[in-house]
């Protein structure tokens, strides 16, 4: 796995990391303006690779990139009052959402296999300082108590896999 993943390391270069579409939401009975005691909030993050695939760029250059679709977001919910047991849900208090997708330009192909493994193991590093800023000032903007998301974010499972698309 290490020579495989090296492989892509050594051929692929980050060109941009951007946000394709975000949402924020505050439950209608939730206003953290006049709520001065929170009770107690649990924080559900969660963070993905939607999937992956090439992209050729038909101009002179004919230049190829890897496209990641990543996921991350945060759920604030409240336990319910009488949790015993009687399957009560918990309320949803807010969810913050964004979808990236980080483009990595290629100097040759480097493999499926490579590929791969390049998706799962760096990509969501390569977004993931994105999202903490996204996450930090969205919380500040919604009036949240700050939300910040650790340094460190583990390997996603990855949902699809490579497939060439013309673009």
């Amino acid at each position: 796995m290490e020579e495989t993943l090296q492989r892509a390391i050594d051929v692929l270069s980050i060109d941009l990391v951007a946000i394709r579409s975000s949402s924020a939401r505050l439950s209608d009975d939730f206003d953290p303006k006049f709520e001065s005691d929170h009770g107690v909030v649990t924080v559900k993050l969660h963070s993905h690779v939607e999937k992956f695939d090439l992209v050729t760029v038909h101009d002179e250059t004919d230049e190829r990139f890897l496209r990641v679709l990543i996921e991350c977001g945060v759920t604030l919910v409240r336990p319910p009052e009488n949790d015993a047991g009687n399957g009560e849900d918990s309320e949803t208090l807010a969810s913050i959402e964004a979808h990236f997708a980080a483009y990595y330009s290629m100097r040759e192909h480097p493999g499926q296999e490579a590929l791969e493994q390049f998706v799962l193991h760096n990509a969501s590093f390569h977004v993931w300082p994105y999202w903490r800023e996204y996450l930090a000032s969205q919380c500040l903007r919604m009036n949240l108590a700050p939300i910040t998301a650790p340094m460190r974010q583990f390997a996603p499972q990855v949902k699809g896999s490579a497939r060439d698309e013309e673009s």
